[in-house]
């Protein structure tokens, strides 16, 4: 989060753990859905061990989420020419949604965050799915080669955050988003768009965002009519230094479960800027709240009952 006036550069948080839970990121082309959203699911699988957070990928952008398929987090990366795994990743995230809804009346469970503490202290040891992000890069694809799965995601957006499940999508404008889909996503990432009219943010200033990948818009929530306000830039995460990186370094033997497998497939995020002494990814942008979290990388031997962050 740039801060021209103040000399400075402060991560931008965003809170996932609440009514903000669904994600949505709009920008022209190449203007860096991709790069930010493999910077949100870096940074979900810096902060939360791999039984807090889990995610399953449909990978529309062009390929860029399949750098992603080594984490330990991620169930399973579905391309558009592969239909099959396609439809088995959403069918995995609706079974879920069916089967925990069935729990919690079964457990007596009010809320997302009671299943949180209760699995944190042990009490649900049989199961292995925290908050689930469906993440869809490519909302247009949907649209034009499986429309037919609208209405599931409809439903994952109208009922899945009172279960956990949560929908991170990126589209090209806003309007090509279904209505429910839109309504829901609480969380809203603008990038450079491709017609400064289509801004959801500032028409005005949406015409001032530099045509080079990943560089946006004010927040959707804050300071967005200030002359100060700062924007925000975001950058991929590195996967080079595979032996280096916590998140990327290999399982020692007993130290708990990976993700759940498919079967047949925040809550914050601290995204730091590239300065800090952290192994953290790069910085990612959007906030609904300007406060830096001080969580640190995921701790294989334990696990915590808060939402998922970045």
């Amino acid at each position: 989060m740039d801060k021209p006036f103040e000399q400075r550069r402060d991560p931008l948080v965003v809170d996932l753990s609440g009514a903000g839970g669904h994600i949505a990121v709009a920008g022209g082309s190449q203007s860096g859905k991709s790069t930010l959203t493999r910077t949100l699911i870096a940074a979900l699988a810096l902060t939360h061990t791999p039984e807090e957070v889990q995610f399953y990928c449909l990978d529309f952008g062009g390929g860029g989420l399949s750098q992603l398929a080594g984490l330990p987090h991620v169930g399973g990366v579905a391309a558009r020419l592969n239909p099959e795994r396609v439809h088995r990743a959403v069918a995995e995230v609706m079974g879920l949604l069916a089967r925990r809804e069935q729990f919690f009346v079964d457990h007596t469970l009010d809320s997302m965050q009671s299943y949180r503490r209760r699995r944190a202290a042990g009490e649900f040891p049989g199961e292995p799915f925290g908050d689930v992000f469906m993440v869809v890069d490519g909302w247009s694809t949907v649209r034009q080669d499986y429309d037919e799965l609208v209405p599931k995601f409809n439903e994952l957006a109208a009922r899945g955050l009172n279960y956990g499940i949560h929908l991170l999508i990126t589209t090209t404008r806003w309007v090509e988003l279904s209505a429910q889909v839109r309504d829901q996503s609480a969380t809203r990432l603008e990038l450079r768009m491709g017609d400064p009219m289509d801004s959801e943010i500032d028409t005005r200033k949406a015409r001032s965002v530099p045509r080079s990948g990943g560089r946006a818009s004010p927040p959707t929530a804050g300071c967005t009519s200030s002359p100060a306000c700062p924007a925000w830039t975001a950058a991929a995460p590195s996967t080079t230094s595979a032996t280096e990186s916590p998140i990327w370094s290999p399982r020692s033997p007993g130290t708990g479960p990976a993700r759940p497998p498919r079967r047949s497939g925040c809550s914050r995020t601290d995204c730091r800027s590239p300065n800090s002494p952290h192994p953290s990814p790069p910085r990612a942008g959007a906030c609904a709240s300007h406060s830096v979290s001080t969580r640190k990388p995921w701790n294989r031997s334990g696990t915590t009952s808060a939402g998922p962050r970045t």
